[in-house]
């Protein structure tokens, strides 16, 4: 399942500039500069908004991305109650995943959280309608749904209807659907 994420996301995980810069700073306390790790954060996000991303990443460097995600979501729902951005069933499970990363000694998802997928699932599959010519579902950001991809992609046990999840891969992957 990871692969194909990482297939829709274009190898890459993409980030709010200001979020990569505060990250960074962070990283810089918690790590000496000569630190591979620190060295290899900030080589990948300097200038950049993205991160190039595989399959197969060190133990480390999947921790201090989940930080970075973590950062990322909490500032896209500030963002989006900020400026009253309708409530979608995306947006609404970006929240339930945000309570769930808060919660790091859970062993298996939350019920809500469970909830909330099938219903953003539900609803992708069976009211959303594609746009092709903007490349999205009407009324969903792409920057919202990229954000449910890479927190599946880091946290793979909060996604539990992988079939559900790998068809929908599927069907954009058919589709001029840009992430």
């Amino acid at each position: 399942m990871k692969q194909q994420i990482l297939e829709a996301l274009g190898y890459r995980f993409k980030y709010d500039p200001s979020i990569c810069e505060k990250f960074l700073g962070i990283l810089s306390v918690r790590y000496d500069a000569t630190d591979p790790l620190h060295i290899e954060f900030n080589k990948l996000l300097k200038n950049s908004e993205s991160l190039k991303i595989s399959e197969n990443l060190e133990e480390n460097f999947i921790s201090e991305l989940k930080n970075l995600n973590k950062m990322n979501l909490k500032a896209r729902l500030k963002y989006l109650e900020e400026n009253n951005v309708p409530e979608t069933v995306v947006i609404s499970y970006l929240k339930l995943l945000l309570e769930e990363m808060s919660h790091d000694t859970l062993c298996a998802p939350s019920t809500e959280l469970l909830q909330g997928e099938e219903k953003m699932l539900d609803y992708l599959f069976e009211q959303a309608r594609f746009n092709d010519d903007r490349t999205e579902f009407e009324g969903i950001s792409n920057t919202n749904f990229r954000l449910v991809l890479q927190t599946w992609f880091l946290y793979p046990e909060f996604l539990k209807q992988k079939d559900k999840c790998y068809e929908l891969l599927e069907c954009l992957s058919l589709t001029p659907f840009e992430l």
